[in-house]
């Protein structure tokens, strides 16, 4: 997985130049689109697409920020056709800043900016095998003009799989400003590569929000640790962005995010996109309870329903299989030793059925716990109908290394609501203890 992605803010045309940049590579597709509904901005479209084998994202949000060639991509050529090839498209409708030519770092090379705003360095790469076809680069000016080099110190210290590649720097009297010190630095993060450069130049190009550089965090604590390293602007803190002590903008992201904002019905995404534009950080466990709590509010569980949970210290892969499979819920579902599972059929799929016969050890007893499922979201959610039409959900939550279980269900009218939380409490403090013994 590409743990580093950049971001490309638009105001309508995300998926236009999505679709026009996919047209120029090789190796390239659009991955999915998707559309946030009621953000600051309306409506936003966001696009993930491919270039090269490379993931990218973008986004139509809005005329908020534009494109300069503080960040632009550079393009490694394998030939000068193709250097003129590419020059020819991108530069279609946009404009030049560096001419098309021969220059000493490069037989061919040009700096465009194309139709949407977004720059370009197309430059022919005879040396060896190219590796990353599109690097992107962080041009340093104004204020930060002449931090180039301490920023690639301080971004290779923070991420991990991190590496300086090189450095070279002016000659004397090479640049007009007086505070530029490096013309090219390459270097790695989390093995992805970058480059960077002081600008030569007293030109006003100064990093924002039009492009950034996606973090995606495997959980909580990596999101936190990213934060406290990068988050130097604090008025800049809005819904996982942040803002570094150069200027440069990042978003600090669930590598899941499709999956944490987007999955579920549309009021379920409504409920989670609701609290995610509250936040500045981005809070797992806060937007998990967002949308548990429209579950528990939602017309599929009355208002008199019973919710239990328990925390298992398993990965989800094991809860998962723990709950679902016959073979094991056969161990562990009855509520007291007096009883057990004889057999157990389950065709885990929506619409499908499950039948777990439950009996008291002396024969005395015996009724079958039957259904038909619902929803099944893998690690995620299951959702059935009981044989007398009550309802049931259960959710699996991943944080920080356990698995939390929530089981909401709707209650009968016989037995007190106490009666049956004890009950289904029981059932499920069984199951903690099978998935954590075995």
């Amino acid at each position: 997985m590409q743990k580093i992605v950049p971001h490309l803010w638009y105001d309508k045309e995300a998926k236009e130049a999505a679709l026009f940049y996919i047209s120029l590579f090789e190796h390239s597709k659009l991955l999915n689109v998707t559309v946030l509904e009621n953000t600051p901005s309306g409506n936003a479209e966001i696009v993930n697409f491919q270039l090269a084998g490379q993931q990218f994202n973008a986004i139509s949000a809005g005329p908020y920020f534009k494109f300069n060639p503080s960040i632009s991509l550079m393009v490694a050529c394998s030939s000068v056709e193709e250097v003129n090839t590419l020059w020819k498209a991108l530069s279609e409708g946009g404009s030049e800043l560096m001419p098309l030519g021969e220059y000493p770092f490069s037989k061919r090379y040009s700096w465009i900016q194309d139709r949407y705003g977004l720059s370009w360095q197309l430059m022919f790469v005879d040396s060896g095998q190219i590796v990353q076809k599109i690097t992107p680069n962080l041009l340093f000016s104004n204020e930060s003009c002449g931090k180039a080099e301490e920023a690639v110190k301080y971004y290779t210290d923070i991420f991990e799989a991190s590496e300086i590649g090189m450095i070279s720097r002016y000659g004397e009297g090479e640049a007009e400003s007086a505070k530029a010190k490096i013309n090219y630095s390459a270097f790695k993060l989390w093995g992805i590569d970058f480059s960077a450069m002081d600008n030569g130049f007293n030109v006003d190009y100064s990093f924002n929000e039009a492009f950034s550089l996606i973090i995606k965090c495997k959980d909580q604590k990596e999101i936190d640790y990213f934060w406290d390293k990068l988050s130097a602007v604090p008025e800049a803190e809005q819904c996982g962005w942040v803002k570094d002590q150069f200027g440069v903008s990042w978003q600090i992201v669930p590598e899941n995010m499709d999956e944490v904002l987007f999955q579920g019905s549309k009021d379920e995404v409504r409920k989670v996109t609701e609290a995610f534009l509250k936040m500045k950080k981005f809070d797992l466990d806060a937007l998990e309870k967002a949308r548990l709590n429209f579950e528990s509010s939602s017309p599929h569980i009355e208002s008199k329903s019973i919710t239990i949970e328990t925390i298992i210290n398993r990965p989800i892969d094991q809860v998962w299989e723990k709950w679902t499979l016959p073979q094991h819920v056969m161990k562990w579902n009855n509520a007291s030793e007096d009883w057990y599972t004889p057999s157990a059929e389950s065709d885990l799929r929506a619409g499908g059925i499950f039948n777990y016969k439950m009996a008291a050890r002396d024969n005395s007893n015996s009724f079958n716990f039957a259904g038909v499922y619902d929803e099944v979201i893998p690690f995620k959610k299951i959702a059935f109908t009981i044989g007398d039409g009550r309802k049931v959900i259960v959710q699996f939550t991943e944080l920080d290394g356990y698995v939390k279980v929530v089981e909401t269900f709707e209650a009968e009218k016989t037995n007190s609501l106490e009666m049956q939380r004890s009950g289904w409490q029981a059932i499920l403090d069984n199951f903690k203890s099978y998935a954590e013994q075995n």
